[in-house]
């Protein structure tokens, strides 16, 4: 019912927002100042509403032992009590057995940067298209 309220108080916003326009104030960033200030009073007051009725919650009765039964009816593999194997398969990097990962530096290498050469004409996008349709490259290949 809240939403509902702030939908009506922005009509009778949006009624008397006219007036503003006598004081020399653009009527469209007064409504938008208005609508966002009420959405955010709107805002906050849901918060507030959802959060005093989550602390007032209370489980219903009888329901306090289901996931302890729950967890109990799940099958051995599915629950691990030791973790120890986990520790003993080593992450795969993909390199040769032995072979050591090359170390990272923190400095950027100071080589010559190679450029890709390009050995098509690069095709203009106000140019005629190569497949020969007739239209400009921008309009047919392009997009």
């Amino acid at each position: 019912t809240q939403w509902k309220d702030h939908l009506h108080a922005m009509d009778h916003i949006k009624d008397g927002i006219s007036l503003r326009a006598l004081g020399q104030r653009d009527p469209l960033v007064e409504y938008k100042k208005e609508g966002f200030a009420m959405f955010k009073t709107l805002y906050g007051a849901i918060n507030h509403e959802v959060a005093s009725l989550m602390f007032k919650l209370e489980p219903p009765q009888g329901q306090e032992d289901r996931p302890r039964t729950v967890l109990s009816r799940l099958p051995q593999h599915t629950v691990h009590q030791d973790f120890s194997g986990l520790a003993a398969a080593a992450p795969q990097t993909g390199l040769p057995d032995g072979a050591k990962a090359p170390a990272r530096s923190s400095q950027v290498s100071a080589g010559p940067v190679l450029v890709p050469v390009r050995t098509e004409h690069k095709v203009g996008r106000n140019d005629p298209c190569p497949c020969g349709s007739g239209k400009k490259y921008k309009k047919c290949c392009g997009q």
